[in-house]
């Protein structure tokens, strides 16, 4: 709507104006009528002054015409004045029946109409005076005798009053006119202002309406779009039907669902049967404290639970609920949104799993620390009694050797196999490690163990003869064979297979994971079967540790030197069992990425080498091991030259006065690490041959110091031919 108000064309001030135009327009236009008679009557009657009044009338109204810029009021009061003396100098030149009365009465009508009733009265007063005064000139003869007037006096007061009436009559009424014109024109004026005033409320009120839609529309827009497109499901419960009001799209992707099918499921339909019974126990929870003191009514529950996919399968999700109230506050609806935590969930394990085998590698580390200090000193022990025994042997007959000494040389090399299991256990484990097919090694390897099965056992295999090569010791090997066949044989109490079978593998990431410290690559994969009785969890979680028994003979320390060999070797085993179900094992060993040698092979000789060869300095902090190995190293015809410390064995070095062929270095020492003893022999003796000994496997230290230039290795306990072929090896090849 467009309304227009009195600022233009349309008030009565306008009206007015036009008014005024419109006289001194038409009165100029009519003295041009006028003026040609009144010109000709002057000049026939020498009337001079009536035409200098009327030109000084029009041009006074031609100035009031084109000066727009003077006051309104000015040039409508100038205009009556005008008006009012031309009617006065008619009325005196032409009589009072002459058209002067007349300019007089249009004098006060304009009045009226241009300046409302005041003025009106104003010119009336005047008028009646100016008729008055002529009138009585008139009737005392003082005026305009040969003027013709009325027959008498009183007829003359008869004709004033009746002029001045119609006269006050016509103005009064156009002032009344002019008046109500102006009350209408200012009522609507106000009616107009409050129709704008009301307009622009309206309009604000329609803008702001208009907005609010806009932003309704708007925030329902971005309220869609957010529940579209939301990876969490955004939902709506009601609390009576326990049906969904509203389930958003993105229950399509979590649960294969459309929100139409969704809708038309009940609560039982959709959650898992625990997790139904802990949100109805909750809910029931939640509507009994719901309206008690302190409660907040806009209070929130977040809830771990499982949800029923459209293939069959569960899915954990995080749902967090609040309700949704009516106007009185009483819960009507539920108001959630749920999101997808399977991964989390997934990662929750996998930590879980993570800290146990982090528990479970610190428990092995610190027995592993444990059985190899236990090794170490049993070796020694056992070096100094197969040592003795062998020097022993040397100078008694064949019968005595039989009788006596093989009942306790076969006990000393049982009691070498066990610090052998416990070295394999703890660190290192590997002593000749060198390139191995496992099919053949398997091969190879089962007529030695088979005769300890029962009858009632079956072995069956699959062994491709084209299987990658791994780097492996046999020895070690071959206790891991024996042990876990030793294992499935004692769990079948009747007619059973054990299947050995082995393939190469390349392990996936989800493998990588669980074994941390694997590398990705392709490896070998031996795997043995049994349809024995199988083994619970706990169980199943603990035959790893060292000394743990059950009722199978053999499922101790043989299980933890297997974990501990394949470990040392860069390779994993897993287990899985189940009571009644039998038990697979499954080792993975790294496939050989170069060509590894075997080593040399070893005569059978029994006689010691030919002696007098030179001069051995023995470093040992063990007396009695030092002593056989004095002994052992004479009866092979070298001098001997001992250190027990490694300063002592530096200071021999320096200050030893004759040559010294050989060093025979214990790799543990009290005082100094064998490394640094080593580099000052070399520095005082720079052709120095070196002989490491340790009761601790080849890798380590004794590996450390083979790389830096020492001769060969030797592990304790040694028979006395092994200790001479080492020498020999040494010497040989310096030659």
């Amino acid at each position: 709507m467009n309304f227009q108000f009195e600022t233009g064309k349309t008030g009565l001030s306008y009206w007015r104006e036009k008014v005024l135009m419109t006289i001194l327009i038409v009165g100029l236009v009519s003295a041009l009528l006028v003026f040609i008679p009144m010109t000709l009557m002057a000049i026939r009657e020498h009337l001079w002054m009536i035409v200098v009044l009327n030109g000084s009338v029009s041009a006074c109204a031609v100035v009031v015409l084109f000066r727009r810029d003077m006051p309104y009021r000015i040039r409508a009061g100038f205009t009556l004045l005008l008006a009012f003396v031309l009617g006065f100098y008619v009325v005196y030149y032409f009589g009072l029946f002459s058209g002067g009365p007349v300019c007089l009465f249009a004098a006060a009508v304009l009045a009226g109409l241009l300046l409302g009733s005041k003025a009106a009265v104003t010119v009336l007063i005047f008028n009646g005076l100016t008729l008055l005064v002529f009138g009585w000139l008139a009737a005392t003869g003082r005026w305009a005798q040969g003027l013709p007037f009325f027959p008498s006096i009183l007829r003359g007061v008869v004709a004033l009053s009746t002029y001045l009436l119609m006269n006050a009559i016509t103005a009064i009424s156009a002032a009344v006119l002019v008046r109500g014109m102006d009350d209408l024109a200012s009522r609507e004026h106000s009616a107009n202002e409050h129709l704008r005033q009301e307009h622009e409320r309206l309009k604000q009120e329609m803008d702001g309406r208009t907005r609010a839609e806009i932003a309704l529309r708007e925030s329902e827009r971005q309220y869609r779009l957010l529940a579209e497109n939301a990876s969490d499901i955004i939902w709506t419960l009601d609390l009576e039907t326990s049906r969904l009001n509203y389930v958003s799209p993105s229950v399509l992707r979590m649960r294969g669902f459309s929100p139409l099918e969704v809708m038309k499921q009940s609560l039982a339909e959709i959650l898992a049967p625990e997790s139904m019974e802990r949100v109805t126990r909750i809910l029931e929870e939640e509507l009994t404290r719901d309206g008690e003191a302190g409660v907040d009514p806009k209070r929130s529950r977040t809830l771990e639970i499982q949800q029923r996919n459209k293939d069959g399968s569960y899915t954990w999700v995080e749902a967090t609920m609040s309700f949704i109230r009516d106007e009185q506050g009483r819960p009507k609806e539920i108001l959630g949104v749920t999101r997808d935590i399977s991964g989390r969930k997934q990662a929750e394990e996998e930590r879980k799993a993570l800290q146990d085998k982090l528990q479970q590698a610190e428990k092995m580390e610190a027995i592993a620390t444990l059985a190899g200090g236990i090794a170490h000193q049993f070796n020694n022990a056992l070096a100094v009694v197969m040592g003795r025994l062998e020097l022993i042997e040397l100078g008694l007959p064949d019968t005595e050797i039989s009788t006596h000494f093989s009942p306790a040389k076969k006990s000393a090399h049982r009691m070498v196999e066990l610090t052998s299991q416990l070295l394999a256990y703890a660190r290192g484990g590997k002593y000749q490690a060198r390139a191995l097919s496992m099919s053949r090694f398997v091969r190879e390897t089962l007529p030695l163990i088979e005769h300890t099965l029962h009858p009632w056992v079956q072995v069956e295999t699959d062994l491709p003869l084209d299987l990658s090569e791994v780097i492996a010791d046999p020895t070690q090997m071959q206790m891991v064979l024996s042990a876990l066949i030793s294992n499935s044989n004692e769990a079948m109490s009747e007619a059973g297979r054990i299947r050995i079978s082995a393939r190469d593998v390349e392990l996936d990431m989800a493998f990588l994971k669980k074994h941390s410290g694997l590398q990705p690559g392709p490896y070998v994969c031996l795997c043995i079967e049994d349809d024995g009785k199988g083994m619970d969890e706990e169980t199943r979680s603990r035959i790893f540790e060292p000394f743990f028994t059950t009722h199978f003979v053999g499922r101790g320390l043989g299980m933890a030197s297997v974990y501990g060999v394949i470990e040392n070797h860069g390779g994993a085993i897993t287990v899985a069992s189940e009571p009644g179900r039998g038990t697979t094992v499954q080792i993975y060993l790294p496939v050989v990425k170069e060509t590894v040698h075997d080593p040399p092979v070893k005569s059978d000789r029994r006689s010691a080498p030919s002696g007098g060869r030179g001069t051995v300095l023995l470093i040992e902090d063990d007396d009695m091991v030092m002593d056989f190995t004095r002994e052992m190293l004479r009866g092979l015809g070298f001098n001997v030259v001992t250190a027990c410390s490694g300063k002592e064995a530096v200071d021999m070095g320096r200050h030893f006065e004759g040559d010294i062929d050989l060093a025979v270095l214990d790799i543990r020492l009290p005082d100094m690490e064998a490394k640094r003893v080593y580099d000052e022999l070399k520095v005082s003796r720079p052709g120095l041959r070196v002989l490491l000994c340790s009761g601790y496997p080849l890798e380590g230290p004794a590996q450390k110091l083979l790389e830096a230039g020492a001769d060969a290795f030797i592990q304790k306990p040694f028979l006395l031919k092994d200790f001479s072929e080492k020498i020999d090896s040494i010497f040989h090849n310096c030659q």
